[in-house]
């Protein structure tokens, strides 16, 4: 799979397949304190939003976003990941107060990003896009951006999630 990084293709790594629907997602990202926090058992419909850096205009766009349909879905959950260092998470936390989403790094193993296959092959960030898991824990939707620069679909999440409430 290929996405676009500053005009330039690039591959997407991975340790094994690529997403499938009906797969169960479970992986170790570290928390602003730099812990390790094991991600599994959702046991409710979750929103996974991927993407390079908070430090850039659509990833701070995108993290804003998914916070809006945290405030308009509070009993679904929603999960950020990237590649910051969780201090750099910390430091966005703390200015822009945004308490109804989870955020998490996957720098210290990379592993969300290759066994998912949303790691860019030479630059070595994530790329963008979603998961959205249901309760039993399954896939229901995914999607990898073609080119990181491009926003994820809001709406499309918007969708997913009613069409998935109970």
């Amino acid at each position: 799979m290929i996405t676009k990084f500053k005009q330039k293709e690039y591959s997407l790594l991975k340790n094994e397949n690529f997403l499938k629907l009906g797969e169960e997602i479970s992986f170790t990202a570290t928390n602003t304190m730099f812990e390790d926090v094991k991600l599994e058992k959702f046991n409710q419909l979750t929103v996974i939003s991927v993407f390079p850096s908070l430090n850039t205009r659509v990833c701070d766009e995108q993290t804003k976003e998914i916070s809006k349909l945290a405030s308009e879905f509070e009993d679904v959950r929603f999960i950020s990941i990237s590649l910051d260092l969780p201090s750099a998470i910390a430091e966005w936390k703390s200015v822009n107060m945004l308490p109804n989403i989870e955020i998490y790094s996957d720098y210290k193993r990379r592993e969300f990003g290759l066994k998912y296959g949303f790691l860019i092959d030479e630059i070595f960030l994530l790329d963008r896009g979603f998961i959205v898991i249901n309760d039993q824990n399954k896939v229901i939707d995914f999607s990898y951006n073609e080119n990181v620069h491009d926003q994820i679909s809001f709406e499309k999440i918007k969708s997913i999630i009613l069409d998935n409430k109970k």
